[in-house]
């Protein structure tokens, strides 16, 4: 049994990266549409475009959760959030994580 739960704790954490990877893909592209703007690799839809370098950033923030819904006192989370932008555009988060979450071998 314990090599059943290894291969669930594998495909989880693969099935987690393709997850985020395509979120950061259609994160790479909003962020171009906003501007514009072609993704390095695609042809350019306007003329003086930068130099094509996506942007990626993690950054650690503190999310408080209150309301009805949570009850007399407020929730604090430590969470972890990763953006990307295209040349020009803007941040987009394509990723929310809590801290206390292994970060696992996410390229970006």
């Amino acid at each position: 049994a314990p090599e059943v739960e290894e291969r669930f704790r594998v495909a989880r954490e693969w099935a987690r990266r393709e997850m985020t990877v395509r979120a950061a893909v259609r994160a790479a592209r909003q962020s171009a549409r906003d501007r514009d703007a072609a993704l390095p690799g695609e042809a350019a839809t306007r003329a003086g475009s930068d130099d094509g370098a996506l942007q990626s950033v993690r950054a650690h923030a503190v999310v408080r959760y209150a309301g009805p819904a949570v009850g007399p006192d407020r929730i604090d989370r430590d969470v972890v959030i990763r953006l990307l932008r295209a040349p020009g555009g803007p941040w987009i988060v394509y990723a929310f994580d809590l801290a206390s979450d292994p970060p696992g071998p996410i390229p970006f």
